[in-house]
């Protein structure tokens, strides 16, 4: 399992330009990141469609979790994210 804060942020919006496309956005579209609803760690949603990462696989949220520490792992997992949507670095 690969631990998300210590994955590059340069991974991460490639990934987002991935699912992006995937969505079903137009190559010209940026991206708001006011317009990004981070789900959990590998799991976003925009222009009204929910799409997950490529390549990502997280700790799993609430129920989900095998115990308390991938729980813990998993609410890190979900706030990096968070933090590299913020920095408006996702275009196509």
């Amino acid at each position: 399992m690969t631990h998300v804060a210590m994955m590059p942020a340069r991974r991460w919006t490639s990934a987002i330009v991935v699912l992006a496309l995937s969505a079903g956005l137009s190559v010209a579209d940026p991206i708001n990141p006011a317009d990004v609803y981070v789900i959990d760690g590998d799991t976003i949603r925009v222009a009204d469609r929910t799409v997950r990462l490529v390549g990502f696989d997280p700790p799993e949220l609430g129920s989900r979790a095998d115990c308390g520490l991938e729980r813990m792992l998993a609410t890190r997992a979900t706030s990096r994210l968070r933090q590299l949507v913020r920095t408006g670095a996702i275009s196509i």
